[in-house]
């Protein structure tokens, strides 16, 4: 699980070598959650997984978004990629210290967060804007995008104590 997420880090600092001082984090790391009105209906059981329970979903954008990306964003991209991978590491970091359950993503069109209510929430990883993102989710509540940065605050505003 932990080698997985290093490998990825390695990977993206061994590419970080410029800096362009004009993109920043939040260029690169915006996600929109979105509720369709409806269960997608181009969907099949491979292409969308199904989470039901407590935990992290880890997000890391495919090969080929993260080309289309580098190349849209020039020298930027390295220093977000950079960025965003401490701060994914980090924040995993934490929550295997605190044994909370991740779920790490890969090779998914649809994330499908599944409500204690019966509703559901997607996420159609086609428009995820930014190379990684870790998503809270508790049946009870709806799903969020954590602040990575500081996720330290994150977690307990959004995993209540009393629960």
């Amino acid at each position: 699980m932990k080698k997985n997420t290093i490998i990825a880090i390695l990977c993206l600092t061994a590419i970080a070598c410029k800096k362009d001082p004009e993109k920043t984090l939040n260029d690169t790391v915006e996600t929109q959650v979105t509720t369709p009105p409806k269960h997608p209906t181009n969907t099949t059981k491979s292409d969308t997984l199904t989470i039901d329970k407590r935990c992290a979903v880890t997000y890391w954008a495919p090969k080929e978004k993260m080309d289309k990306m580098k190349k849209d964003g020039g020298d930027g991209f390295y220093t977000a990629s950079d960025d965003v991978g401490w701060y994914i590491y980090e924040s995993t970091r934490y929550l295997d210290s605190i044994n909370f359950p991740i779920i790490r993503t890969k090779g998914y069109r649809y994330i499908r967060f599944k409500k204690a209510d019966g509703s559901s929430e997607y996420i159609n990883t086609d428009t995820i804007h930014g190379i990684a993102n870790i998503y809270f989710f508790d049946p009870h509540k709806t799903v969020i995008n954590a602040d990575i940065t500081n996720i330290y605050e994150s977690f307990p505003e959004y995993f209540t104590p009393s629960e």
